[in-house]
């Protein structure tokens, strides 16, 4: 794993349990612009979106979605 993204992720971990909003807003912040590293957890399925997990922890959870076009979440909005 990257320097970079293993230390956003230290970055995560080292959060209280159950941080605010906007502490999490301060830690994606702190990157500054930077883009993460994640080209080795990109890839894709023919058939549904892929979830390609990058660190899961009891903290925090870290994953990549990667949707072909057409493809969707089961996810939806609530109004």
């Amino acid at each position: 794993m990257n320097t970079l993204l293993r230390s956003f992720i230290n970055r995560l971990e080292s959060l209280p349990d159950k941080p605010s909003i906007d502490v999490l807003k301060k830690c994606i912040m702190e990157m500054d612009g930077r883009q993460l590293p994640i080209d080795e957890y990109i890839s894709f399925s023919d058939t549904d979106y892929k979830r390609n997990i990058v660190h899961v922890s009891s903290k925090c959870e870290f994953t990549v979605l990667c949707f072909k076009k057409g493809q969707i979440t089961p996810v939806q909005r609530v109004r």
